[in-house]
């Protein structure tokens, strides 16, 4: 403010203009050619006045086209000095907009039993656009997943047409519901002759669906001392959701009474009958015999060692007493093996004839006896009755008893064949020329079968004129001969006799001469 002397008097007057602040500058966005802004109106402060107010160039409430669009504010105080501001407002087109996808936000599930993961559901993500309808999220992993203890993130995304990708993310949290299972040992029983004894067990065992390697702790612990009674013992493990599983066993301390010798007999023994009997003599170490309380214990065996058994599994009962008159006791096996066959024996040997090829021939059985069985029978082979053939012919008899032993003889069976001829057939006489041949003589015999006989001359031979005798014989095996006849009969032509020559008077043939020869004629 500047103050002017004129006339003695003081002149004041206001150089300083309106301070005017406009709003920042404006950005909006239409699908349309041109829209309407409006916006707060400009701050006015003054040095002199107040209560000033700015007057904007368009004026909010304005339409505004695409563009940048300038916006001037003015205010003008009494003095009539005018201050400004100016902004901008840019009207744009907007850009398609990616897909707004609306998750639930976050699941809760329990683990599947005896499972270290849990199986989760949820609804489907809403999705809206600003260009597409009936757009659908699809979520990695899906609904319906098993999913670890703990918590897990689920990405669930959608695509309009224009390619824009809108997302948001589901929290699943899976929680252990399962406690771990813990299994205690077996209950303990444990004497002491003092008040109290120290305790150790192996530890338990611990299994979870979710963690590994769980250990539980005791108490009282393993290697405690527990006094006489009952003493329980409690086992606890607890897995990293803090969910804890226990069991229980009980550990019994108890005053030993007075125990029974023990006895530690050898076992079983094994022995051969004795030589011709049906018993074993047997004999075994005496027992070890160990006793809580008295020492240099004996064991007394019923029967004792030394003594006489039967075939077969036998047992003796070995027993001892300590001071309390607690009784001690073992058994041996005894057990004694028939190791002697049985003596079997046959009947003489047997000699037969006859006058077929084979006879029936019986014997009275063989005598069986055995050291230990009785009433055996031997099977002979062939058996008595059966048919023998000519010759000598073993027969083995067989005897087995319980034990399984065999025992055996042989005897002989001769057949011998009674004295006689084959006969032997001879074919018929034979009238031919020439070479000759005939049939086999038939052979029968009463004990050979197959026999052939041997011609002289033999079939087949040439025959001179005349009449031939044929020989044909057979011998059997006990060197008996027999023989059969037949002629051969070579007939010519005929001849007329004179002297010792004969002349043929073959009608249109020239005289023929025959000469004697061997007494038969031939022809010269």
């Amino acid at each position: 403010m500047r103050v002017n002397v004129l006339n003695g008097e003081y002149e004041f007057r206001n150089f300083e203009i309106p301070n005017v602040t406009c709003p920042d500058d404006i950005s909006m966005s239409t699908s349309s050619s041109q829209v309407t802004v409006t916006w707060n109106n400009p701050t006015v402060t003054d040095n002199v006045d107040t209560g000033l107010s700015a007057s904007c160039t368009p004026s909010s409430g304005s339409l505004f086209v695409l563009g940048s669009n300038d916006v001037t504010c003015g205010a003008t105080d009494a003095a009539g000095r005018t201050g400004s501001c100016m902004f901008t407002v840019d009207i744009i087109v907007p850009a398609p907009e990616e897909p707004v996808v609306t998750c639930i936000g976050g699941v809760s599930a329990p683990t599947s039993p005896g499972q270290a993961t849990g199986t989760v559901f949820w609804s489907e993500p809403a999705v809206t656009d600003d260009i597409d309808t009936g757009l659908t999220a699809t979520c990695t992993p899906p609904s319906g997943s098993s999913f670890p203890v703990g918590t897990n993130t689920v990405m669930c995304t959608a695509t309009d047409s224009d390619g824009n990708v809108g997302s948001c993310t589901i929290t699943v949290f899976v929680r252990d519901i399962e406690s771990p299972i813990v299994k205690c040992p077996d209950d303990i029983s444990m004497s002491t002759s003092s008040s109290q004894v120290t305790v150790t067990w192996n530890d338990p065992t611990v299994t979870d669906n979710v963690d590994t390697d769980l250990s539980a702790t005791c108490t009282p612990s393993s290697g405690s001392l527990f006094v006489l009674g009952s003493n329980d013992v409690t086992c606890d493990a607890t897995d990293a959701a803090g969910r804890t599983g226990s069991c229980m066993f009980t550990v019994y301390i108890i005053v030993p009474v007075p125990e029974e010798p023990v006895l530690t007999c050898i076992g079983s023994v094994n022995v051969p009958t004795s030589p011709g009997q049906s018993i074993g003599t047997v004999t075994w170490s005496e027992p070890i015999v160990t006793d809580d309380i008295d020492m240099g214990l004996t064991a007394t065996c019923t029967p004792p060692s030394g003594s006489s058994f039967p075939v077969g599994t036998n047992t003796a009962m070995c027993t001892a007493t300590d001071s309390n008159g607690n009784v001690g006791s073992c058994t041996i096996t005894v057990f004694v093996r028939d190791n002697e066959s049985p003596n079997v024996k046959c009947p003489d040997d047997i000699s037969m004839s006859t006058s077929s090829s084979q006879v029936s021939v019986t014997w009275n059985d063989p005598t069986v006896t055995d050291n230990v069985d009785t009433g055996l029978s031997a099977t002979c082979t062939p058996s008595s009755g059966s048919l023998f053939v000519l010759g000598s012919n073993d027969v083995t008899c067989d005897a087995t008893d319980a034990a399984g032993r065999t025992g055996s003889c042989t005897f002989t069976v001769y057949i011998i064949g009674s004295l006689g001829q084959p006969t032997v057939i001879c074919p018929d006489d034979i009238n031919q020329l020439a070479t000759v041949t005939w049939s086999d003589p038939i052979v029968r015999d009463n004990v050979d079968s197959g026999l052939s006989a041997t011609c002289s001359p033999s079939s087949g031979s040439s025959f001179n004129v005349g009449e031939t005798d044929v020989t044909c014989s057979a011998v059997d095996t006990d060197g008996n001969k027999a023989s059969c006849s037949f002629s051969v009969n070579i007939t010519g032509t005929s001849c007329r006799v004179t002297g010792d020559v004969w002349t043929s008077t073959s009608p249109g043939y020239p005289p023929t001469r025959f000469k004697r020869c061997n007494g038969y004629f031939k022809c010269t």
